[in-house]
């Protein structure tokens, strides 16, 4: 089992003015066996499966991946669900950068049924797989390097959750910055739509540049944190469904 990080340490990391100006900072390198490819990663919103790759490769459950903090990038997309295909308009910058204002972006076309598009936030962030415990043979994840990038309520809830523990852990000058997580999900029930699955990063632990111990059990999240993140994810998740249906009543809402 590979344990390796593969990120190069460098002077100065612990930037404590904001998390931006230390992002800028890390210079970060993939494991030399790795070649260039970066595969898309997504989990499948009816069965919490996260894919990657053109052939939708199934994610090991217990396999490790590495967070890259430096590869974080904030920006904004318009999808026309109707057509299908690549997103109409996508402008994303490093997390080091401002994100441009929203009155700045192009001014977006008209769907395809005549509705009028409209922009949403997105985040993205690079993956690499350190560790796949349970991958038999050749057929193994270690190395593969994947990017997720999505605007949905429950991935933004999962990238405002990883900026926070990046941003506690840089104020307190902490050197292991780097999230080792295994990809999961979170599910529970909305009165009005039913099971409502999110995405995951489940951190077992924290790594500086180029810790290569173990992996660390992770900590259970307590029962009134969970409830308290089902009500927020409840309450955003109905109002950007409601906020859908008012711009285009025979929408249907793009999965994750």
């Amino acid at each position: 089992m590979a344990n390796d990080i593969g990120f190069a340490s460098t002077a100065g990391l612990m930037s404590r003015e904001s998390l931006a100006s230390s992002l800028s900072n890390v210079a970060s390198a993939l494991p030399s066996s790795v070649g260039s490819d970066v595969q898309y990663l997504k989990m499948e919103k009816g069965s919490g499966d996260w894919l990657y790759g053109q052939e939708e490769t199934l994610v090991d459950a217990d396999s490790l991946w590495a967070v890259n903090p430096h590869s974080i990038q904030h920006g904004w997309v318009a999808w026309d669900s109707d057509a299908g295909g690549a997103p109409v308009q996508e402008i994303m910058v490093p997390a080091s950068r401002p994100i441009p204002a929203e009155g700045s972006l192009p001014v977006l076309p008209q769907g395809v049924r005549g509705n009028q598009l409209a922009y949403k936030a997105q985040r993205s962030v690079q993956l690499v797989c350190i560790a796949d415990p349970n991958a038999d043979g050749k057929d193994t994840d270690v190395g593969v390097v994947c990017e997720y990038k999505q605007s949905s309520v429950g991935a933004m809830r999962l990238f405002k959750d990883l900026i926070d523990k990046l941003l506690e852990r840089v104020h307190a000058g902490d050197e292991a910055i780097v999230p080792i997580a295994k990809l999961s999900h979170s599910s529970y029930k909305h009165d009005r739509y039913g099971k409502i699955i999110n995405p995951v990063l489940e951190i077992v632990e924290w790594r500086s540049m180029n810790d290569t111990s173990p992996a660390a059990a992770a900590a259970e999240e307590t029962a009134d944190e969970a409830v308290e993140e089902e009500d927020e994810l409840a309450a955003a998740y109905e109002a950007e469904v409601e906020a859908a249906a008012a711009a285009t009543p025979r929408r249907r809402a793009r999965r994750d």
